[in-house]
């Protein structure tokens, strides 16, 4: 065993003369305040949906739509018009399962006097979960802007307030209504809670947008809590996924090909300019080519939810958890099993591109799978009632 290995076990460092003891756990690297904001309801109909343990991992609910029309003057010559009957409309739920598992050994027990890192895993389990299904979410939201149908389409241009090409490009006193009202019009009051980068956050906070929300402590003194608010809405600061680079095309400096390069050409000016990835490329047209590489700059991407702007319901495993002990490998295994539902209010799973019972991230993020919930009459989910919308800008 080299010098810099010595005290090292199965990666967990310990006192080779056995008195040594563990005192403290690393600092959460996540604090998960994303899934804990209020943005997630639960929802009776999802709940009996997949009550049973038997039942599908996908399911369809449906909806009840609202009456609309004008009626005709009442004047005693007037005829009725074309009677007027409710639509419905159907929205598509999907479970989704992940499971994982974990180790320990005995001798790790033995070699730091007792130290049951058995146990200090199931306290960070919740943590854990946590950060998974946080990071599902992001997976959804993000591809609620590309979903690829006209509808969906039209919704991620309404619900996008896009300043990062402005000449004022950082986020300003109105551009949270600003905002909020493209996307949602009247019922822009719907909106509660704002996940911003720290970047943004700072930024908000030297102009005095943002304000501490404030508390009395057992002695009556006003503190701080460490938690904002911006125009009345709960503010969580997450740097994971608010943060964007965009593509830049430059053109190719090389004068000869380069195995394994891909190559593109442009078509357009301006902001229609398209790039084309070439699949032949020929050294005879390399001066017309354009290479890709991510900008320096990153783009910052605001979200805004209302509160419960998504169902949920956790739908459970037959055995969640369960331990199982490998005497052979003087080892402890426990295994984790999850199943829950995130279903964006009026936005429909529609399980287009899905090849096993649970999705995948990468199927979770297919914008064919996605789309408004549609009615029976043709007509979509009016947008308006959607509150998710995203602020992109520069800081």
């Amino acid at each position: 065993m080299g010098e810099e290995n010595k005290g090292v076990f199965n990666k967990k460092y310990f006192n080779e003369r056995a008195f040594g003891a563990y005192y403290d756990t690393i600092p959460q690297e996540r604090l998960n305040l994303f899934i804990k904001s209020g943005i997630l309801q639960g929802n009776r109909r999802i709940r009996e949906l997949f009550s049973s343990q038997t039942g599908s991992a996908y399911g369809v609910i449906p909806m009840t739509g609202r009456l609309k029309g004008k009626p005709v003057n009442y004047d005693g010559t007037t005829k009725y018009g074309e009677g007027k009957t409710l639509s419905t409309y159907k929205q598509g739920v999907v479970v989704i399962g992940r499971k994982d598992k974990f180790y320990e050994d005995d001798f790790t027990y033995d070699v730091t006097s007792g130290k049951d890192f058995m146990s200090q895993v199931a306290a960070q389990l919740n943590d854990y979960w946590d950060g998974v299904w946080e990071d599902i979410l992001l997976i959804i939201t993000k591809t609620l802007f590309n979903i690829t149908s006209d509808a969906g389409k039209e919704f991620a241009q309404k619900h996008t307030y896009d300043i990062s090409q402005e000449t004022n490009s950082s986020i300003e006193e109105t551009t949270l209504n600003v905002a909020l009202q493209k996307a949602c019009g009247d019922r822009r009051r719907k909106f509660a809670v704002v996940v911003a980068n720290s970047a943004v956050v700072t930024s908000l906070e030297g102009k005095k947008l943002v304000t501490n929300l404030r508390f009395n402590d057992a002695n009556g003194i006003e503190r701080d809590l460490n938690v904002y608010t911006w125009n009345g809405k709960v503010v969580v600061e997450y740097d994971e996924i608010t943060e964007e680079y965009d593509t830049v095309y430059t053109k190719t400096t090389d004068t000869a090909l380069e195995e394994g390069k891909t190559y593109y050409t442009k078509s357009g000016t301006g902001k229609n300019a398209t790039y084309t990835a070439v699949e032949t490329p020929i050294v005879a047209d390399i001066g017309n080519y354009y290479e890709a590489s991510l900008s320096t700059t990153p783009k910052y991407i605001t979200y805004v939810f209302g509160k419960g702007a998504f169902d949920y319901e956790n739908i459970g495993a037959k055995v969640p958890h369960e331990m199982d002990r490998v005497a052979g490998e003087d080892r402890d295994y426990l295994y984790e099993r999850q199943r829950k539902v995130f279903a964006p209010h009026g936005i429909s799973y529609l399980m287009k591109n899905q090849a096993t019972d649970s999705p995948t991230d990468e199927e979770l993020a297919d914008g064919e799978n996605w789309d408004l919930v549609k009615g029976s009459d043709g007509q979509y989910y009016d947008h308006k009632e959607i509150a998710i919308a995203r602020i992109i800008s520069m800081g």
